[in-house]
This record gives C-alpha cells, sequence and structure tokens, in this order.
C-alpha cells in the first residue's frame, strides 16, 4: 500500500473514532435522569473588607472564647455562608456546658465566662475570716486554704472554700479562682502571701491585690509589694500570727469607726502588744482590706479589731487620730 493511501486510511479511522464518542457523549447526556442545573448560583465573591473581619473576628473569638479550641462556636459571625450571610450569635453547643445564674446569663449573650468579679483570700484562719465576712456582704468571696480543718471552718461560716495549694499553678486556672478579680495574701506567713499575690498578677491579671507582711519578720519588703503594685494589707507590717489567734480565741471586739474631717491613718504597731487593727474600709458602698495606699477620706467607715483587754487606750488613740464612732458628727 502506498503512503499516501495509508495515511488516508488512518484520518479516516481517527474521524470515526471522534464520531462515535460524540454520539456516546449525546446518548449519555440526553439519558440521564435530571437535566443539567442552569440557576446553581456561585458563592459571593469575598472582598477585602471581608477577609480582614475575617480574621480579627478570628482572634477576637480565640481570646474571648478560650475553652473553643476549633473556633466551631463562633465560625458563623466570623465567616459569612455559601449565601453570603453572617450569624449574629455565638454557638453555644459547641461549648462546654455552665451552671449557675451568672454563667448562663453571660451565655445567654454570647459570653464565654462571666465577668471577673469579687475577691479570693488566701488563709482561712481567723484574720482572713474576719476579712471574708465583711467583703462577702458586697461581693462574692472565696477562701483558699490547704488545710482541711480551717477550709471546713470556713465552710461552717456560709463563705465558699477551695482547698488547694495557692502556689501551685493549676489553683489559678480552677474556674473558682480563675473567675475572682482581686486577690488577698492573709497567712501568717508573708512569703506565702507575696508569691500568691504576684502570681495572681502574671498568671490572671488580677486587678488588684493585697499583701500580708510581718512585723517581726523581713523576707518580704514594701518596696517588694510597690514592684507589683499591690498594697499591704492592713496599711503596715503586723503581727499577723497573733492578730489571727487573737479573733479564733474571741479575744478581740470588731468596731467601726468613721473618719472625721481631719483624719489621718490609723497609727501603726508601737509595740510588741498592739491595741487594735483596721481591716475593711467602706466608701460609697464599696468594700476594700484597709491599706494606707487610699489616704482617708471623710465618710469613710473602717472595721477595726480590738483588744478588749485594751479597749479605753485604742479608743483613745483612735479617737485623737480623727476616727469618730458611728454616733459622732464627721463634720
Amino acid at each position: 500500500m502506498s503512503r499516501r493511501a495509508l495515511r488516508l486510511s488512518k484520518m479516516t479511522i481517527n474521524m470515526g473514532l471522534r464520531a462515535s464518542l460524540a454520539a456516546a457523549a449525546v446518548w449519555c447526556a440526553s439519558s440521564c435522569h435530571e437535566g443539567i442545573d442552569t440557576a446553581r448560583r456561585a458563592p459571593p465573591k469575598a472582598t477585602l473588607g471581608d477577609d480582614m473581619f475575617g480574621v480579627l473576628c478570628d482572634r477576637v473569638g480565640a481570646d474571648s472564647l478560650t475553652e473553643d479550641l476549633t473556633g466551631a462556636s463562633y465560625r458563623a459571625i466570623c465567616h459569612y455562608t455559601d449565601a453570603g450571610a453572617y450569624g449574629d450569635k455565638v454557638d453555644t453547643s459547641a461549648l462546654t456546658a455552665v451552671t449557675g445564674d451568672v454563667s448562663l446569663k453571660a451565655r445567654a449573650l454570647g459570653v464565654a465566662k462571666p465577668p471577673r468579679s469579687g475577691w479570693a483570700i488566701l488563709g482561712a484562719n481567723g484574720l482572713g475570716l474576719a476579712l471574708a465576712e465583711r467583703l462577702a456582704r458586697a461581693e462574692e468571696v472565696v477562701m483558699i486554704d490547704v488545710a482541711p480543718e480551717r477550709c471546713r471552718q470556713a465552710r461552717a461560716s456560709g463563705l465558699r472554700v477551695v482547698e488547694a495549694n495557692a502556689l501551685e499553678e493549676t489553683t489559678f486556672g480552677l474556674e473558682e479562682i480563675e473567675g475572682r478579680l482581686r486577690f488577698v495574701g492573709a497567712t501568717p506567713n508573708e512569703e506565702v502571701n507575696f508569691i500568691f499575690a504576684r502570681r495572681a498578677r502574671e498568671l490572671l491579671k488580677a486587678q488588684e491585690v493585697w499583701v500580708g507582711l510581718r512585723r517581726d519578720h523581713s523576707a518580704i519588703h514594701p518596696e517588694m509589694v510597690e514592684e507589683i503594685r499591690g498594697q499591704i494589707l492592713f496599711g503596715h507590717e503586723h503581727r499577723l500570727g497573733l492578730w489571727a489567734s487573737r479573733i479564733e480565741t474571741g479575744l478581740v471586739e470588731i468596731e467601726t469607726r468613721v473618719a472625721g474631717e481631719n483624719a489621718a491613718p490609723p497609727p501603726a504597731d508601737s509595740g510588741p502588744e498592739a491595741d487594735f487593727l483596721p481591716l475593711v474600709r467602706r466608701r460609697q458602698d464599696v468594700s476594700t482590706p484597709y491599706s494606707d495606699g487610699l489616704p482617708p477620706k471623710p465618710g469613710d467607715e473602717v472595721d477595726f479589731a480590738i483588744v478588749r483587754s485594751r479597749l479605753d487606750e485604742a479608743r483613745a488613740a483612735l479617737d485623737s487620730a480623727g476616727w469618730l464612732s458611728p454616733s459622732e458628727p464627721t463634720t
């Protein structure tokens, strides 16, 4: 066969195959049960604004809803659907279940955790309990102690208690502790008080911290408390163990005094047997542990622990410093 005839033969075969394949394609298309969907719409094309919003929204969601590791609860808010619509609610079914009125209300608003509030007080001794009972009249208080008996006594007083080692990082991750806003170290051990306050600052970004310092010890200096932006509990160094024991054994009386027009900070301990200790200050319905960091203002109320056997001497000292009994006028 000549080369020309061979080429013609191949062309004829190729054209026949193409015709057969085209006919098969037409047959398959015409034999489909459903027709081609010509109404399908492509998803909307993202704009630069969509992209920027998605990145920022994901970052805010991850920071706020730290328990949601996949971002499932806020994905609909940060990224539009195929229809181009954004969600406006957090999918709480993708979050850990919560209990309690405050937490449930927070979840209803699409918030991962209730706002931080209240107090965490380290040391369920007599001194810590005296503080807690007064602060709890205005805000929620949680006591922390490692001793089972002290924890039992605190619970018997109606206080919430976490029985744990306050110096362990895991303790600060507990829900009862993580949700507090202000922290107080009120044990007789000033080193423990300082470490507790410092870690509350570092780990939980605590708004305010108070550190109890011992008058008969010098491991922690006031300057160290200032470095962590803390306040010295009760204004000065005190014999913390002695005062805790006095309160526990009923040797003190709690008396309220009101700051007069020229009230001065209560004088510091001047001897081994201090007569009184300023515990809690109230100003415009806000209660805080007493500290010299906030100068007295006329009308301030302060609860003092006073040694019963030295009532007359203590009252005379407070009178001379401008701290009046509630029945006396402040101006």
